[in-house]
């Protein structure tokens, strides 16, 4: 007795049907006088014969189809050996393999508890909009109103259902399972790492007396969301997970590069001082990684600057005003 099975494009099981072995040959095509029937419009009527020898070895002869008979390798074949149960062969866009009964089964697997998803995102849930309540809090400078609290929570509970609503309609879709809890909770935590980025990088950016950390920082904010959406698509499907990780992180480098782009970083004249947040914030002195510079080191630079401007002073302008362009065109 032998199974013959048909998997999918992705080589997931679809289907396995059960054959006599003493049979000796069976046919594989499209067609209703075929012993095994695939579905697949790129398959011929009679497309493939399974034959055994004597010695119960398998192979697969293709029938002078126009599409021909493939190995796991993309390699096209006339007559493929089926060596192992595991033998893959294709046609058209088809996988099939042929096991006996007594191929060996891999152990059960242990019954997984069912997780508690909903704890975990009431959580999260209390801490990002705590941690954003109070972010509002500290940067209050008049009257408190409700609406100062309520628009931001609210506009950001909305977008994070929406957000968590799309992947779970994709889930169902692709997987035919919605797992809302579980992209809920995805989204959860990527915003709360995100909301966690800007004052550590604020703070980074006073301790260290980086300028590039505060320049930079949406490289972080890139990099949380890219790997938000590689766990959104692995709930989906588990499968080709470097190529999904390959797509993400070009699409993430590619949105850094246009953002650095939109920046005009090839602008040397252009004022991004008042845009730096390690300008805005002051920390306690205690917090600071690198030590301050001393009044020696500031009063040598501020000197440096004043001759570099008396050099400035006595350099003729490059171009005329104005109104000598204006004399020059009535001559």
């Amino acid at each position: 007795m032998i199974w013959v099975e048909i998997l999918s494009r992705h080589k997931e099981l679809i289907s396995r049907s059960r054959h006599a072995a003493g049979r000796g040959a069976l046919s594989i095509g499209r067609g209703y006088d075929n012993d095994v029937i695939v579905d697949d419009t790129c398959v011929a009527p009679q497309h493939v014969l399974l034959r055994r020898d004597d010695h119960g070895i398998w192979t697969v002869e293709d029938r002078g189809t126009q599409n021909g008979l493939f190995d796991s390798r993309g390699h096209r074949h006339t007559r493929l050996v089926l060596l192992t149960g595991d033998t893959l062969f294709r046609i058209g866009h088809t996988w099939l393999r042929i096991r006996s009964a007594d191929f060996p089964v891999a152990p059960e697997r242990r019954l997984a508890p069912p997780q508690r998803l909903w704890p975990w995102i009431l959580l999260l849930t209390a801490l990002a909009f705590g941690f954003v309540t109070l972010e509002i809090w500290l940067t209050q400078t008049g009257e408190p109103r409700l609406s100062f609290y309520l628009m931001p929570v609210v506009s950001l509970l909305a977008s994070l259902v929406i957000w968590a609503a799309l992947w779970a309609g994709l889930s169902r879709l692709l997987s035919g399972t919605a797992n809302f809890a579980r992209h809920t909770l995805i989204a959860l935590s990527g915003l709360a790492v995100a909301l966690l980025l800007d004052p550590l990088s604020r703070w980074a950016s006073f301790a260290f007396s980086s300028r590039l950390l505060a320049d930079y920082s949406y490289v972080a904010h890139w990099l949380v969301l890219g790997v938000v959406c590689f766990y959104h698509l692995r709930i989906i499907s588990a499968y080709h997970l470097r190529l999904k990780a390959a797509i993400v992180t070009a699409l993430c480098i590619a949105a850094a590069v246009v953002q650095w782009l939109a920046q005009d970083p090839f602008n040397t004249q252009q004022d991004n001082n008042a845009n730096n947040p390690y300008l805005k914030g002051l920390w306690p002195p205690a917090m600071r990684v690198i030590a301050p510079k001393s009044q020696d080191d500031f009063f040598r630079s501020i000197e440096k600057i004043k001759t570099d401007l008396d050099e400035l002073r006595k350099k003729e302008p490059e171009g005329g005003s104005m109104f000598d362009m204006i004399l020059e065109g009535d001559d």
